[in-house]
């Protein structure tokens, strides 16, 4: 937050869009990871006891493919946030080359 008040109508330092860039990659990448892969492609038994227990009372959008876990509406609505940034952070990176 300090930085953040100290570049205020400053020029940003120019590492910060590759931070944007590999911060956004990362979370991005570990939602797939987390979510996504085992969605599609199954999940251990002890993963899916987990995510059901978590999950238990959401509510779930994705359909049933089989007993995989599927993220509930909550997660779905931050992954689109964190794909949207993504795609806007790449867009900043790419219009400065």
């Amino acid at each position: 937050m300090a930085f953040a008040i100290y570049f205020w109508n400053r020029p940003k330092p120019h590492y910060v869009e590759n931070y944007w860039l590999i911060y956004c990659a990362v979370t991005l990448l570990s939602a797939i990871a987390m979510w996504y892969i085992p969605y599609f492609f199954g999940a251990t038994e002890k993963q899916k006891r987990e995510y059901e227990s978590m999950q238990s009372g959401t509510i779930q959008v994705l359909p049933p493919r089989g007993d995989n876990p599927r993220p509930n509406l909550l997660h779905v609505c931050f992954h689109v946030l964190f794909v949207v940034n993504m795609a806007l952070v790449t867009i900043v990176k790419i219009a400065r080359l």
